[in-house]
């Protein structure tokens, strides 16, 4: 309790100044990301930061646009916001609760909005990204490698896009694990709007992240943006299938920027999407089949965040006995081929490749897209 007639205010007084001047900080378009760059060298850490803003040392010209009764209202819908729901969370960059990996990148945002669990901040973090039209294969690693990390205890960290990213996230849920989702939209706002499914079980079973301010309009521009969120808060970064060029390199590059592992799932060279993923490898990117090979790939890093052994997958290897199915398997790779195809390479009947091939969709060792065939 703090005794009459003093100066001093109270822990949840300073916590609400100091969260109203954080917003108002983020709020006024003149500080914008050249701007903060320069405070952050300034003031090398954000309680100094913090401070300066409160004490409103910064420069007049963002002092009056700070204090204006039109970043007042935006202040004021974003603590409405917060409080319209026990799952709903402004962090700071000050705040304890802050991730600790995306406090150390270049140009840290300054506010979070979260939807969602908490803890799913605290927990080691490992980002997926890739193409939106992905193939169906790529689709199927990215749900598997997915669901065996959440398995390990990670948290897959993607931004909730068609393709690669909602497999990534629907993996993790099926395990039973958590997962984030880093928006490129204001907290109000699901896109693409076909995910709002998603979006809800993702809040209850991980967190929506975003940097961007209530009423933000989705820009072209948010969306390299918010990549940065996506790979600073992760100890490492996988790419499933990537063009040359795409915003997956993008992010990728950004996690080599922020000191943080690239890894990559290798593809077809004859697979368009394979050849951003094949550049990053080049480039000396960590190859991967497996969730155990990230696990690997990660191990000096987890090992600060996850004491304990982390258990690798479980595999079960499937017995082919069918000598039609063996003779298909010499003779089918991962590049689709038809059944036609097949019958020609293999001299097998058509009524015999049908049927192997029936066999080996229903064991998971093939896989069927548009009447073609390919190993999983």
């Amino acid at each position: 309790m703090v005794a009459a007639g003093t100066t001093a205010v109270t822990f949840m007084d300073e916590y609400t100044c100091h969260l109203n001047a954080w917003l108002s900080f983020t709020l006024s378009p003149k500080i914008n990301a050249s701007v903060r760059r320069q405070l952050y060298e300034q003031y090398p850490s954000p309680p100094l930061l913090i401070e300066a803003v409160v004490a409103g040392t910064l420069p007049n010209a963002i002092e009056q646009q700070r204090q204006s009764v039109a970043i007042r209202q935006r202040v004021n819908q974003a603590l409405e916001w917060q409080s319209a729901g026990a799952n709903r969370h402004l962090i700071t960059l000050s705040d304890e609760r802050y991730p600790a990996m995306l406090a150390s990148i270049s140009s840290p945002p300054p506010v979070l909005y979260v939807q969602g669990q908490l803890e799913a901040l605290r927990a080691p973090h490992v980002a997926m990204v890739g193409a939106r039209k992905a193939t169906a294969p790529a689709l199927d690693i990215a749900r598997e490698l997915a669901s065996g990390l959440a398995a390990a205890g990670l948290v897959v960290v993607s931004g909730m896009a068609l393709g690669i990213d909602a497999a990534a996230h629907q993996g993790c849920l099926r395990a039973g694990g958590q997962t984030i989702a880093v928006a490129a939209t204001p907290a109000n706002v699901i896109y693409p709007k076909r995910h709002q499914h998603l979006a809800q079980a993702i809040t209850e079973n991980g967190a929506i992240v975003t940097e961007f301010p209530l009423g933000t309009p989705l820009r072209a521009g948010c969306f390299p943006q918010r990549n940065r969120i996506i790979s600073g808060i992760s100890l490492g970064t996988i790419v499933v299938e990537a063009a040359l060029p795409s915003g997956t390199l993008l992010t990728a590059k950004h996690a080599a920027d922020q000191d943080r592992e690239v890894m990559v799932v290798p593809g077809s060279i004859r697979n368009p999407l394979a050849r951003g993923g094949h550049s990053l490898i080049k480039d000396g990117a960590l190859l991967i089949e497996s969730a155990d090979d990230v696990l690997r790939g990660l191990s000096l890093p987890l090992s600060q965040h996850l004491p304990e052994q982390i258990p690798a997958t479980n595999r079960t290897e499937t017995i082919i006995s069918d000598p039609d199915a063996l003779l298909l398997l010499q003779h089918l790779g991962y590049d689709p081929a038809s059944a036609d195809v097949l019958s020609s390479k293999t001299g097998l009947s058509a009524a015999h490749v049908t049927r192997a091939l029936g066999k080996l969709e229903l064991q998971g060792v093939v896989h069927r897209s548009a009447g073609r065939y390919s190993r999983c």
